[in-house]
């Protein structure tokens, strides 16, 4: 038995077949498969069946799984025991919208730097659909966002909140008849032509709002770069969501505050089944520290929301761990 074999094992487990977990590691399928079956060789038991949906764990493969889990485990916090002893930290896999990364990730990086002088980061766009997803899978190790609602954040895992969000608007076109607006409410806006970033992590969110209104958001683009989307509202063609501090980035354009709007907190999340890899465990810490002060709760949640953030923010503050929210998106 090799570790590349229990690698192998981990990741048809991790994907539901060979084909998905090759493409994962970057090898062929034929040595995963080849792979698995000197594995099952020298032991003489079959560790995966085949069914319509790809490959199950059989008994003995759950038995298996566990202790390969728990040995990567133990192999990557060796790794970063020592990444440490050397000044390297590891990679962090970061996950964050596009805006954020312009407002918060620059500042919030740079201090985690001076602190893990040897950590590194990959920093890859929020996809809304598939990001908890790999953040379960471990895929990404962690995901900065704006959170409105505790709604957004699975039970399932772990955040800390950090600091205030910059407020969202409605970005108009200067030439707009809607520019000279001190505020809007979201009924005004539904049947607005509007245009989204394709990885806007607010996407369900605003959905769940408008609905609340008895209405349906009118999307007639997608755009995959801001600087697309600013295009499109300057040409009047639509209007969209940004926040106020990157609508002050771009001429031809207006943010009118939105009247029913709830305050924002960007939060740090992972998830619980990855919180004892080291790597991430001395990250969320170095960014613990430096948020120890959590912001005061939003006054528009309502008193059991409050009740389930004070407990998460009290939990950080006494026992110096995260808090976690427990609805469900």
């Amino acid at each position: 038995m090799t570790l590349l074999q229990l690698r192998y094992l981990e990741g048809i487990s991790r994907y539901g077949s060979a084909a998905k977990a090759a493409d994962a590691l970057h090898v062929t399928q034929s040595t995963i498969s080849l792979a698995l079956k000197d594995l099952e060789r020298e032991f003489r038991l079959k560790f995966f069946i085949r069914t319509p949906r790809g490959m199950d764990l059989t008994p003995e493969g759950q038995v298996l799984l566990r202790h390969t889990r728990r040995i990567l485990e133990e192999i990557e916090e060796a790794q970063a025991e020592l990444h440490a002893m050397g000044g390297s930290y590891g990679m962090i896999h970061v996950a964050i919208p596009p805006i954020a990364s312009r407002s918060i990730w620059p500042e919030l990086s740079g201090a985690v730097r001076k602190r893990c002088p040897g950590i590194s980061f990959k920093v890859t766009a929020f996809d809304p659909e598939k990001e908890y997803e790999k953040l379960e899978r471990g895929e990404t190790n962690v995901i900065i966002r704006a959170v409105y609602s505790p709604s957004q954040i699975l039970s399932k895992f772990s955040y800390i909140r950090l600091s205030k969000a910059p407020a969202r608007v409605l970005c108009v076109s200067e030439n707009s008849p809607l520019a000279k607006r001190k505020s809007i409410r979201y009924q005004e806006i539904c049947d607005l032509p509007l245009v989204q970033l394709a990885s806007d992590s607010q996407g369900r969110y605003l959905y769940e709002v408008f609905a609340r209104f008895g209405c349906t958001p009118h999307y007639v683009e997608n755009c995959d770069q801001i600087s697309n989307m600013i295009e499109i509202i300057q040409a009047g063609v639509a209007v969209g969501f940004l926040n106020e501090a990157m609508v002050k980035k771009y001429r031809g354009v207006v943010g009118i505050p939105i009247k029913d709007e709830k305050e924002a907190y960007y939060c740090l999340i992972w998830s619980k089944a990855w919180k004892e890899r080291a790597s991430v465990t001395q990250f969320v810490n170095a960014v613990r520290t430096l948020y120890s002060q959590v912001p005061p709760l939003p006054q528009t949640e309502s008193r059991d929301q409050k009740t389930q953030l004070s407990t998460g923010e009290a939990s950080i503050r006494e026992n110096g761990e995260a808090g976690t929210l427990s609805a469900d998106v």
